[in-house]
């Protein structure tokens, strides 16, 4: 390994020590290989070598009132960095939050650590949350910025500008693979190209160079936030899960996939809210030459999936006409939740953790566990119960959205069908965990199954057999092991949905 990777380490290791404790830093094992990495492999051969991650999220702004602190930024950069360290095979990251995401922190890392490590062969991910503002200039032009803890609202010199940003999207270009994802809606974006044709997901095509920037939205429009989390962040990760209910199912999801998947999330949200929820997330050109290729992710989700050479082609996204600068605002939609999650270390050295085992979802851990066998077209049999089950979306869903799932789900053969409370009890295990679970009141609540259902996510309901009855329909809460009944429209709690039969019915 040269030399210059090495010392470039050291210094991230350094500087990451001498950062305060609320900054994380993480280092993948130099042996450890896991489900992702050997799909990588498998599929794009040596094209591919290690990922990259700068992650921030910044909430907690004190300084300006024009400037209200927002409740997500901190705790979504905590879902991030969790799913690129855990699910994505990511081998770097390092996640800064409110005060400790300083701007000498940022530029040191991506003017001077990263480049220096990130090669020819690698791949890098840059994650912003937080407010982002639109300056009119004197020449009739505008630029957008990213807004970090200390500033205020006129305070440019202590934000990200754009123009910055665009330098560091070129200290980058060496890389095979570079994204960068904005959460935040902002304005001054020309020195970018928009992304809007619809292209052929193929192999070939994807290991190719792509340089691209993703951002929430434009000027005059504002990220949401429900239940804590922000809505466009939650969508992402469920598309680049490939968890999301409009997911192809391939083993690879690519950048203008998470895009469609991201809209139209949205526009079940739109439909659900009964409001206009003014958010364009867009695909941006940050490099115009030899740039033909496309972000992708393969996940601990998606790596036992076939591989194939997919057809399907992308829909560009709606194109929003922006609709004047707007000072940024609480968002409007958010119902009461929880604090952030703070990133706190346990001493002030960066966290250096070896990769964790795969999920049980894997062929490795179905030698290990004899009650469960995942198949390859991505049912669990039971052989305790002789059922067998398939893992919905890690998607927020109404009971209707369940029904309809289940009964449309082709999947193994089909005849699926929603669980009785019954065939949901036989699955509880109090001393077993699947997902992360619902977060509330500064806690993860997750099922207490086994967690080879690892897909159910951000999910502790399982929505059941039934109807509805004065707008309530029946769900298990496989946290507490309890039969329930709430909201069909789901707005209580996430519910998930579980498609069950008997083994052998097909």
């Amino acid at each position: 390994m040269h030399l210059r990777y090495w010392f470039a380490l050291c210094l991230l290791v350094l500087a990451a020590g001498s950062a305060d404790a609320r900054e994380l830093a993480y280092v993948r094992q130099q042996d450890t290989a896991d489900a992702v990495r050997q799909a990588v492999s498998q599929v794009f051969g040596s094209t591919f070598n290690k990922s990259y991650a700068v992650v921030i999220g910044v909430g907690n702004y004190r300084k300006d009132p024009r400037l209200p602190s927002l409740s997500a930024p901190a705790s979504d950069a905590v879902r991030m960095h969790n799913f690129l360290k855990d699910e994505a095979g990511f081998d770097y990251i390092v996640t800064l939050t409110d005060e400790h995401a300083s701007k000498s922190r940022i530029e040191e890392l991506m003017d001077k650590v990263l480049p220096s490590m990130v090669g020819p062969s690698d791949r890098f991910l840059f994650y912003f949350s937080g407010h982002g503002l639109t300056r009119p200039l004197a020449d009739g032009q505008k630029r957008g910025y990213l807004a970090l803890a200390d500033a205020t609202r006129d305070s440019w010199n202590l934000m990200i500008d754009m123009p910055r940003l665009r330098q560091w999207t070129e200290n980058f270009f060496s890389a095979r693979h570079s994204l960068f994802l904005i959460d935040a809606c902002f304005s001054g974006l020309a020195a970018f190209e928009p992304k809007s044709e619809v292209e052929r997901k193929t192999l070939s095509r994807l290991r190719q160079p792509a340089h691209h920037l993703l951002t929430a939205g434009t000027e005059g429009e504002q990220s949401f936030i429900v239940n804590g989390e922000s809505l466009f962040t939650q969508a992402f990760l469920s598309a680049a899960r490939g968890n999301s209910a409009y997911s192809t199912g391939d083993l690879y999801v690519s950048l203008s996939e998470v895009l469609v998947q991201i809209n139209k999330a949205l526009d079940r949200k739109r439909a659900e809210v009964r409001d206009e929820i003014k958010m364009t997330p867009r695909i941006y050109y940050s490099r115009i030459g030899n740039n033909s290729g496309e972000f992708f992710f393969i996940t601990t989700s998606t790596a036992m999936r076939p591989t194939q050479e997919s057809d399907n082609r992308t829909s560009p996204s709606p194109q929003a006409t922006p609709k004047g600068d707007a000072p940024p605002s609480a968002p409007p939609v958010p119902p009461a939740s929880p604090a952030p999650v703070p990133l706190v270390s346990p001493a002030p050295t960066p966290h250096v953790s070896p990769s964790p085992a795969p999920p049980a979802q894997t062929q490795q851990s179905a030698a290990l566990n004899a009650r469960y066998i995942p198949e390859p077209c991505g049912s669990i049999k039971d052989r305790q119960t002789n059922l067998e089950w398939y893992v919905g979306p890690d998607d927020n869903l109404s009971w209707s959205d369940a029904s309809s799932w289940v009964r449309n789900l082709q999947s193994c053969g089909g005849n699926w069908s929603l669980p009785t409370s019954q065939q949901v009890a036989t699955l509880f295990d109090p001393a077993k965990t699947a997902g992360t679970g619902y977060f509330t009141a500064g806690k993860n609540f997750p099922a207490h199954i086994d967690p080879i259902f690892s897909k159910i996510g951000a999910g502790s309901w399982i929505w059941l057999r039934g109807g509805r009855t004065g707008g309530k329909s029946p769900a298990y809460n496989l946290n507490q092991n309890l039969s329930v009944q709430f909201s069909s429209d789901g707005s209580e709690f996430p519910a998930r949905a579980f498609g069950v039969r008997e083994i052998g019915t097909r």
